[in-house]
């Protein structure tokens, strides 16, 4: 076998360089299109679990309501017990964004541990129908990534979140930049698209048909956790489980 030369340990060095290169410009394209495709695997097994342990809940909840746009007070009865009895960690409802073509379960509390399985209602807020602030915080590129595309969403774009005991649809009014430890986010008229506004509810605790609101929240810039980004929208149409108006 002819010995290798200086020339033929370059190229192949070069060769090797050049292909590593490659393997992670691609991986960095994938990371940008759909997020970390290692977490993401991780992600999809919890979001399956998930899947069904929400689809074989027990519909006792849902025999409190007999129809949520009607009788309001039984749905903030229904939402106040399916929020003391789902564990944290646990599967608490179903959001879809068509907008975005995003569906995932979502699960009740944001800790870390939480938003590896998917998206994570914090436990500051209460739970959908409770005539009060609903958020829910999800990765943007990391464990499915289910909000990576939240900052394409517009004013008048619905948000659904299906509940063992409803279905809440909610009306996007607009997005903001905001800092982590900014909980403004949960005041009365937080939905509101202009400062006017907000500063009006806030003063006279007078909202417009509803107090309920949805914010989505996120870290913003993309792979950074410098700021966050907050979609609001609020809550637009109530209806029965699985669909009914």
């Amino acid at each position: 076998m002819d010995r290798l030369t200086y020339p033929d340990i370059a190229r192949i060095f070069g060769t090797g360089l050049i292909a590593t290169g490659m393997g992670l410009l691609l991986f960095v394209g994938i990371t940008v299109v759909w997020g970390d495709p290692f977490t993401r695997l991780s992600a999809s097994g919890d979001q399956k679990t998930l899947e069904r342990a929400f689809a074989s809940a027990a519909p006792d909840a849902a025999t409190l309501v007999d129809d949520p746009q009607l009788d309001p007070d039984l749905t903030r009865r229904a939402a106040a017990i399916d929020r003391k009895t789902t564990p944290l960690g646990a599967a608490a409802g179903q959001i879809r964004i068509p907008r975005i073509g995003m569906k995932r379960i979502f699960v009740n509390g944001a800790r870390p541990q939480d938003l590896e399985k998917g998206p994570g209602l914090y436990r500051e807020t209460l739970f959908p129908g409770s005539g009060r602030a609903v958020a829910i915080a999800g990765h943007r590129t990391t464990y499915g990534a289910p909000f990576l595309n939240i900052d394409k969403l517009r004013p008048g774009n619905q948000i659904i979140l299906d509940m063992p005991y409803g279905r809440f649809t909610y009306t996007v009014t607009h997005h903001e930049i905001i800092s982590p430890n900014d909980w403004s986010i949960l005041e009365y008229g937080a939905a509101e698209p202009t400062r006017a506004g907000r500063a009006r509810v806030k003063r006279s605790r007078q909202c417009n048909g509803t107090c309920e609101h949805l914010v989505l929240t996120a870290c913003h810039p993309k792979y950074s956790a410098a700021q966050r980004i907050a979609v609001y929208a609020r809550l637009s149409k109530v209806g029965l489980p699985g669909g009914g108006a």
